[in-house]
């Protein structure tokens, strides 16, 4: 999908709402990793 962030996150992991299955980044826009999951709350 995105650039792969290569496990430098964008935000906090608690803020986060996608986290990337393959480098483990977090961030709050899914459009910004490579393969993103949607973390569960």
């Amino acid at each position: 999908m995105g650039k792969c962030l290569k496990g430098k996150s964008e935000s906090q992991k608690s803020d986060a709402k996608y986290v990337c299955k393959k480098c483990k980044a977090y961030t709050t826009e899914k459009s910004h990793l490579c393969k993103p999951e949607k973390i569960k709350k």
